[in-house]
């Protein structure tokens, strides 16, 4: 005979897992979609960088000068100059209805720039709730990017 202690284990057992399904399912419902739009772009140093003979090159990677290089590079790609020539472009402010300040805090929260593996390629990904502001700003930053690399 089933004691009502165990009934309830049982009933806790089956109902659990399906209201945990059925919460995730309304809160992935409610959340904003967003979109991601990536461009990519081509990290080359001002100079060549060498290894020398003998080899001072990590393990299966470039070498450290080379690292800095993109490191600072994606910087450059994300930093405040970029969203600056971005907001102005494409008229953010205007667009999305927002002061400048919100506006680069919403670039710096959308955009992220990131190394494609041991390469010099430089990937750009925009998330936006907005497909085409996110194809936009992406299109945007790499070309503020390319700028800002010739007047340098």
């Amino acid at each position: 005979m089933w004691k009502p202690q165990s009934r309830r284990m049982l009933l806790a057992a089956v109902a659990g897992p399906v209201v945990g399904m059925s919460a995730a399912a309304v809160v992935t419902w409610a959340m904003p979609r967003k979109f991601e739009s990536k461009a990519v772009v081509e990290v080359m140093a001002d100079e060549l960088i060498f290894v020398p003979a003998g080899g001072v090159e990590p393990e299966g990677g470039l070498p450290a000068a080379h690292q800095r290089l993109m490191a600072e590079q994606l910087g450059v790609i994300t930093g405040r100059q970029a969203f600056e020539m971005v907001a102005d472009e494409l008229e953010l402010s205007t667009r999305w209805g927002m002061n400048r300040g919100k506006v680069m805090e919403e670039l710096d929260q959308a955009v992220c720039a990131k190394q494609n593996r041991d390469t010099d390629i430089a990937e750009i990904v925009v998330r936006h709730t907005n497909a085409k502001d996110a194809r936009d700003v992406a299109m945007s930053i790499a070309k503020a990017y390319h700028k800002q690399r010739q007047d340098a």
